[in-house]
């Protein structure tokens, strides 16, 4: 695995970024949009901690967090035999190994990513 850069400031202090893809600066490929699905890791209910959202509101891009530009959306999460709950100001990932490399050197214990294509 390859070091890219610490991030300095902000919300996060100082935290080292990792890489495995040669394309993380690429846009993201998908636009969020209100209505849209999309799988939240991080929330433990029956069993599991992934569950699908919808996303409520895009608040746009927040920059770039080591993995090309990120959007920050707010969600109504869908846990399995549980109530619906909610998460706002949450970063979205192009993938699940983007969405899971961050969560490893973060404050955030939530992340959202897009479901993978079948």
């Amino acid at each position: 695995m390859e070091r890219i850069e610490d991030l300095e400031g902000g919300l996060f202090g100082s935290l080292p970024f990792y890489t495995t893809s040669e394309e993380r600066k690429i846009p993201m490929k998908q636009q969020p949009t209100i209505g849209r699905t999309v799988i939240v890791k991080g929330f433990h209910s029956n069993g599991s901690d992934e569950h699908p959202a919808v996303i409520t509101r895009v608040h746009g891009l927040v920059g770039d967090c080591g993995y090309g530009d990120q959007y920050c959306v707010n969600v109504t999460l869908f846990p399995d035999a549980s109530s619906p709950s909610f998460f706002i100001s949450m970063y979205l990932f192009e993938s699940r190994e983007q969405a899971e490399e961050y969560r490893r050197f973060s404050q955030y214990s939530a992340i959202a990513f897009w479901p993978d294509r079948v």
